[in-house]
């Protein structure tokens, strides 16, 4: 199974350790796991080490600019 986990930030933090331990777990599953995050950091570094793809969409932030937005989802329609 293709799995694709989108978080916003890639530095240390609850969310994305939570991301990680699940992107993991699917790897080792033997699932195709893609992780997109807006930022790299310490989700980047650990994807990398075990193995997962990652992907940096630069406008993935939280945000209400619907600018913002819509180059995000014409960035992420790739997927």
């Amino acid at each position: 199974m293709n799995i694709l986990y989108v978080i916003t930030k890639g530095e240390i933090g609850g969310a994305q350790r939570s991301v990680c331990t699940l992107a993991k777990a699917m790897h080792s599953n033997g699932h195709d796991v893609t992780v997109v995050l807006g930022t790299s950091g310490y989700v980047t570094n650990t994807m990398a080490n075990a193995g997962i793809k990652t992907k940096i969409i630069p406008s993935l932030k939280r945000t209400n600019n619907p600018i913002k937005n819509w180059k995000f989802a014409k960035a992420f329609g790739a997927y």
